[in-house]
């Protein structure tokens, strides 16, 4: 039986790890966000892991020392003295966020503090919030209703 593990990497390895597991047969996720950076130069879509310096691997049990042999792997995470394994419906769970949280970069120029929005998309479907802050392409919103704040990308958003 297969199991979702945490590998822990060196730091700035996860995206290199992952792709040299995914190449020798492992099933991988490393989640990663797109940023644009500017340099005095230019602007760069950058890769980023969602998590420092840990991927998700899945395989079974027996299987686990293979990873080892690979540059940046450097040990697996450990809960109570054992290996943590992450639950199957965990990882949908992180995987179906991760996707509704696709970043879109839209004008949000539209948007003022003060102004009330509905979300269109997330968990949070439907609930009115009111914008707090904004900045470059995200929104930081309050929702009174359940007594959240919490930081939405503009493409959640309707006004």
């Amino acid at each position: 039986m297969k199991n979702w593990f945490v590998v822990c990497t060196k730091a700035r390895y996860e995206l290199k790890v992952a792709r040299q597991l995914e190449l020798n047969g492992f099933e991988v996720y490393c989640p990663s966000t797109v940023s644009i950076k500017q340099w005095s130069d230019r602007k760069k879509k950058v890769h980023s892991p969602l998590f420092s310096k840990y991927i998700f691997v899945r395989l079974e049990e027996k299987k686990r020392n293979q990873i080892f042999k690979f540059p940046g792997v450097l040990n697996y995470l450990f809960w109570l003295k054992k290996p943590a394994v992450v639950p199957e419906q965990e990882m949908k769970t992180l995987r179906s966020y991760l996707e509704d949280e696709a970043l879109d970069a839209e004008e949000i120029s539209c948007f003022k503090s003060g102004d009330t929005v509905a979300l269109k998309q997330g968990h949070f479907k439907g609930q009115k919030a009111k914008i707090k802050k904004i900045s470059n392409h995200r929104v930081e919103l309050v929702l009174p209703a359940l007594g959240y704040r919490l930081i939405a990308k503009t493409r959640d958003l309707v006004t």
